[in-house]
């Protein structure tokens, strides 16, 4: 299923919805890798919207936290310092996905991303998906990465940098 997501992304195909027509396809069943292992079967492409909307939370900070454990991984020692560089990438979206908003910034419809990059070197350390709003300064989650990270390496000086609307005041 996954693969024929993906194939199915890659193709243009931007909605779970059309992998229902794909399920006959011999392309893509060749693709999928079952064109001759399964002559005249069909691929299983009505469970794709469920694949698409199973991840809950949960999982996806477990995700994020492995992620982080993989930067760290990386390096021989602990560096010195590590800069997360907190600014907004565009993430667009196709159609109404869901918690994706209409940001007059971008002109479009999306999720911004906050991709958490480590400063010189570029190397990534974990990307938080949010809704397409404005985050409220209290809402970001950079407090929970320096935590991991300071988990693994007590004494690394962190520096947060970020667009200001990070750095506003929140209301109590």
């Amino acid at each position: 299923m996954l693969r024929l997501r993906m194939f199915a992304i890659a193709a243009g195909y931007e909605d779970a919805d059309d992998c229902d027509g794909l399920r006959h396809d011999p392309v893509f069943k060749m693709a999928v890798g079952g064109a001759r292992e399964r002559r005249g079967a069909v691929l299983a492409s009505r469970r794709c919207r469920r694949l698409e909307n199973t991840p809950s939370p949960d999982p996806i900070a477990r995700m994020m936290l492995a992620m982080i454990e993989v930067f760290c991984a990386s390096y021989r020692r602990a560096p010195a310092s590590i800069v997360l560089d907190i600014d907004d990438t565009l993430d667009r979206v196709h159609g109404q996905q869901q918690l994706s908003f209409f940001m007059r910034h971008y002109d479009e419809r999306c999720f911004p991303a906050d991709p958490h990059l480590r400063g010189p070197s570029g190397k990534l350390v974990t990307t938080i998906l949010r809704t397409g709003k404005t985050p409220a300064a209290r809402s970001h989650r950079a407090q929970a990465v320096i935590k991991r990270i300071r988990q693994r390496w007590p004494h690394v000086s962190n520096r947060v940098r970020g667009d200001s609307h990070y750095g506003r005041a929140t209301r109590r």
